[in-house]
């Protein structure tokens, strides 16, 4: 991975595809050598397995990356981004085919989300945003195949989503142990469509 000769980066998190042929690398720096950055530089890299293919995805504040968990079908090697650096960020769909990457639809600007939970089949996911005074709770629920939103939920103080193994529901709760203030434990059930 390409960086600046004298600062040394570090690897915040990695996601493998779930073929095991890519994956994606976020890294930072401490040190921003353009000085456009009093916090250092992040980019979001992708990698292939047999080691061919590097590819700069993103660079600027990465929230969230996550590929599809689906092992074939129209999301198979997707991946969504979620990036910037305001309180509501933007998020972007990828597709990874052989060696080359290409960016699905448009980049979807100024979402309420840090958060990215595919549904096991890879065609519904939610955005979430957790834990943050400005996204408190907000779920967005999106057909990815499509591109489009198909509901939206807010589940004030939320601390967890998990969809279920069939991909037709989604849980949301509230965790006394992820608060930072006081809280009672609690849950909502949704479908797949919010």
């Amino acid at each position: 991975i390409p960086h600046p000769s004298n600062s040394r980066p570090t690897a915040p998190f990695n996601s493998w595809d779930p073929l095991g042929t890519a994956v994606l690398v976020h890294t930072s720096t401490d040190l921003d050598e353009s000085g456009a950055s009093y916090y250092g530089q992040t980019h979001l890299y992708l990698l292939s397995a047999d080691g061919k293919v590097t590819v700069t995805v993103q660079e600027g504040a990465i929230l969230d990356a996550q590929w599809s968990p689906s092992l074939s079908g129209p999301t198979c090697n997707r991946f969504i981004v979620i990036h910037g650096e305001n309180a509501r960020p933007d998020i972007s769909v990828y597709s990874m085919s052989g060696e080359m990457m290409k960016q699905i639809g448009e980049t979807l600007e100024s979402k309420p989300a840090n958060h990215i939970y595919w549904a096991p089949q890879g065609q519904f996911c939610v955005f979430a945003g957790l834990q943050s005074p400005a996204l408190n709770g907000v779920l967005e629920f999106w057909d990815i195949n499509a591109m489009e939103m198909m509901g939206y939920q807010e589940h004030l103080m939320c601390t967890n989503v998990a969809w279920d193994p069939t991909g037709r529901y989604v849980a949301t709760f509230v965790s006394v142990l992820r608060q930072t203030t006081p809280m009672e434990n609690g849950f909502n059930i949704y479908t797949s469509q919010g």
